[in-house]
């Protein structure tokens, strides 16, 4: 509706700039009555080929150097200076005709510009709205390790089973990826409530717990044996604020709102639905 709203003001002004240009190209025909705006002197002083003589009887205040007002002038501008003020206003009015020409053709394409922005770039943000619900994921051909899922042109790992808890608890991952650094950054402060997404065996969740209590943290992840791991981990007192939850591949099961802080590590790539 908001497109056909834009499409319709749009072709109003269009239609508008048209009748403009039409307008402009019209050149007036002349001018009857002589306008103050004429300036006499320099028609007595600029000679043209197409202008006739001075009559004897407007010739003196202009030589004389008076100054008057037109309205004091005792005789009209055709009667004094004949086709030279015409020859002169009709170049004054073609002046005017081509300057309301170029003016015109300007609103035009200010006009076309308009056209193009509200019929295709501004209704954007609203297709782009309606277009969520249309595929964001394509099948293709999958490499070892990924599902053959594609989302903006990346192939989605497949999910690493739980026979490679023992990996997540290799004692050179301390020294490897250093989660003491990442702890310290997130800035943990205690009643807080964190969710580990994809928590695996437990090996960060057991590592914000402590920091976070009484808060909770909340340990998601797909796997059931997975879940079975930080069950067993929960049992023990001083994790007893962590919580296992089975989480699905489209949802994690968390309520909304329900967390301050939620922690991804080495997750992402493995979302079946990123988005």
């Amino acid at each position: 509706m908001e497109g056909i709203i834009w499409l319709f003001l749009a072709l109003i002004v269009a239609l508008v700039a048209v009748a403009a240009v039409l307008a402009g190209r019209r050149r007036p025909s002349g001018v009857k009555q002589s306008s103050p705006s004429v300036n006499l002197r320099q028609l007595y002083q600029s000679p043209s080929p197409h202008a006739g003589p001075l009559t004897d009887q407007c010739r003196t205040p202009i030589d004389g150097g008076s100054s008057l007002a037109f309205g004091d002038f005792p005789h009209s501008v055709d009667d004094c200076f004949g086709s030279r003020a015409a020859n002169y206003r009709e170049r004054r009015v073609h002046t005017v005709a081509m300057f309301g020409t170029r003016l015109a053709r300007m609103s035009s394409i200010i006009a076309a510009l308009w056209l193009v922005l509200g019929t295709f770039v501004l209704p954007l943000p609203a297709i782009a709205e309606k277009s969520v619900g249309m595929p964001l994921y394509r099948e293709g051909r999958g490499s070892p390790d990924g599902i053959g899922k594609f989302y903006q042109g990346r192939e989605i790992a497949a999910v690493m089973g739980f026979e490679g808890a023992p990996w997540l608890e290799r004692p050179s991952r301390a020294s490897e990826e250093r989660p003491d650094l990442l702890v310290e950054e997130l800035h943990l402060q205690p009643g807080m409530t964190v969710a580990d997404i994809g928590a695996g065996s437990g090996y960060l969740s057991r590592r914000m717990a402590p920091i976070v209590e009484p808060g909770r943290v909340l340990a998601v992840d797909v796997q059931p044996q997975m879940v079975a791991l930080l069950t067993e981990l929960s049992q023990k007192p001083e994790f007893k604020n962590l919580v296992p939850i089975q989480g699905e591949t489209d949802n994690v099961k968390l309520p909304p709102a329900s967390t301050d802080l939620a922690v991804l590590v080495d997750v992402y790539h493995e979302l079946a639905y990123p988005y």
